[in-house]
């Protein structure tokens, strides 16, 4: 590779290649080893109980009709956003 060259990685391509075995780290999207993020079970876990706390206060449904189509930028998004409807469980909520 030239000095200066500009290199992209495809972590959603890498991830699912029967080539990727030799790029072990690739599928970890916190790194590893040494270069292992510091924050990454403190982002985990704040994932789980955000995730868990909505499901219990709410029903989250996919707006019908609204074709979703993956976007790879540096993490697997949905293009243009993932509309949803959300209605409460509970008259409270």
């Amino acid at each position: 590779m030239k000095a200066r060259a500009r290199a992209e990685v495809n972590a959603v391509l890498g991830g699912r290649s029967p080539t990727a075995q030799d790029l072990p780290r690739l599928r970890y999207p916190f790194g590893a080893g040494q270069r292992l993020c510091i924050g990454n079970n403190f982002a985990l876990m704040e994932a789980t109980l955000v995730t868990a706390d909505v499901l219990q206060h709410f029903r989250l449904r996919s707006v019908p009709g609204h074709l979703v189509e993956p976007e790879p930028l540096a993490s697997l998004r949905p293009k243009g956003g993932m509309p949803m409807l959300v209605e409460p469980l509970h008259a409270s909520a």
